[in-house]
């Protein structure tokens, strides 16, 4: 895993110009390596003097997180379903971000992904133990992105994928604070872990955030 500039300007074109015949596409491999769980722990330990352990505004940084994925049965939302858990600084850290990644078939070398958002996560704190908790998940009782908030997958190797949210494709309000603006993600995905990167821009240009700054979190399997 490496350390990219944090641009967020990957060309989906040039991910779809690979994907011809893909593993990942045909539903071989891919969404199947995220089950289990991750760390960054390699990357904070080694980043230059400098970079922040924790979030901090207009500076770069990377903080400790702990990934964990399980897969659970929902084919009304995907082929390929994941409750996933982070937590900072380790396994027995606060939880971070709660989500469900839900991949949906593959057309044309492209597998999409939808993000959804739990209600009230707190209700969720012990589902990544608790695989049977999570068969009451549905489309009924999750808060789906929009439409055009998925992240599109293409091949970019063997065994290696990456994805991002077209640019100008997704536009959200956020609940909390009620702003507009537009949310971008890219993911990179192989057997050995993923990176991930992700920010929301507001209408004039601003970063309303970025995770993390000027890097990506680079997770490894554990």
């Amino acid at each position: 895993m490496r350390k990219p500039a944090h641009s967020l300007s990957c060309s989906f074109a040039a991910l779809l110009a690979a994907a011809a015949g893909s593993a990942f596409a045909a539903g071989v491999v891919g969404p199947a390596e995220l089950v289990g769980d991750f760390d960054n722990a390699a990357q904070v330990a080694a980043l230059p003097t400098g970079v922040a352990r924790e979030p901090r505004p207009g500076e770069h940084w990377v903080d400790a997180q702990f990934a964990r994925f399980v897969p659970f049965p929902a084919p009304e939302l995907g082929e390929h379903v994941y409750y996933l858990e982070w937590r900072a600084g380790g396994p027995e850290g606060r939880i971070s971000r709660q989500r469900v990644w839900a991949f949906l078939p593959a057309r044309d070398g492209v597998t999409p992904m939808r993000f959804y958002t739990l209600e009230r996560g707190e209700d969720w704190a012990a589902a990544a133990g608790d695989p049977d908790a999570l068969a009451v998940l549905s489309a009924t009782t999750l808060l789906p992105y929009p439409d055009g908030c998925e992240v599109l997958f293409a091949a970019v190797g063997k065994g290696s994928f990456a994805g991002e949210i077209p640019a100008g494709a997704c536009g959200i309000v956020a609940r909390q604070s009620g702003r507009r603006m537009e949310i971008r993600a890219r993911i990179a995905l192989d057997r050995d872990g993923l990176e991930y990167d992700e920010a929301g821009l507001l209408d004039d240009g601003r970063a309303a955030f970025r995770v993390p700054e000027g890097y990506r979190y680079e997770f490894r399997r554990r």
